[in-house]
């Protein structure tokens, strides 16, 4: 099959012995006719983030979900991620595949410090650079950069009377 797919799930099946750990006498085995079919496909394991194993039973704990795609479909989908997220009531953890990943770190929240409102000039700022006449939503928008660049003088003047003190 040449057009783009993804299957994902609890394939109940360890790919390599890195993916299982007991302390049982048998221990876990390797499914071999997975691992044939896994190499004979020429599919891709997606890979993962977050911790190691899926599956989790008293002493015994392995990676038995997994996604798994062809060539096609990682070219389509290359920011792709899968995330092992915290089990919750089961003994299998919910895996979460993300479409369109950014490997970019998030900005940091907005932040509000109260001591902004006692600048002498907070008010006359606001002002200025607030426009009753265009809506919230876009008000916010044209809002944002005088903001940040206000904050940020306005930040600068706070560390240095701070230094004074």
């Amino acid at each position: 099959m040449y057009d783009p797919w993804v299957l994902g799930g609890d394939f109940n099946a360890a790919l390599y012995t890195t993916e299982r750990r007991s302390n049982a006498k048998h221990g876990i085995s390797i499914d071999r006719d997975f691992c044939r079919w896994f190499e004979e496909s020429c599919i891709s394991d997606l890979g993962f983030v977050g911790p190691c194993f899926t599956w989790k039973r008293s002493n015994s704990e392995a990676r038995l979900d997994h996604f798994l795609a062809n060539d096609a479909w990682c070219q389509l989908f290359p920011n792709a991620r899968v995330s092992h997220l915290s089990f919750y009531k089961f003994d299998h953890r919910p895996i979460l595949l993300q479409l369109d990943h950014c490997a970019e770190s998030p900005c940091r929240p907005f932040r509000f410090i109260a001591a902004w409102v006692l600048h002498e000039d907070f008010n006359s700022f606001v002002l200025d650079n607030w426009n009753d006449g265009i809506g919230w939503s876009n008000n916010l928008n044209h809002f944002q950069q005088p903001i940040a660049l206000g904050i940020s003088r306005y930040l600068g003047t706070l560390k240095v009377e701070k230094r004074n003190c």
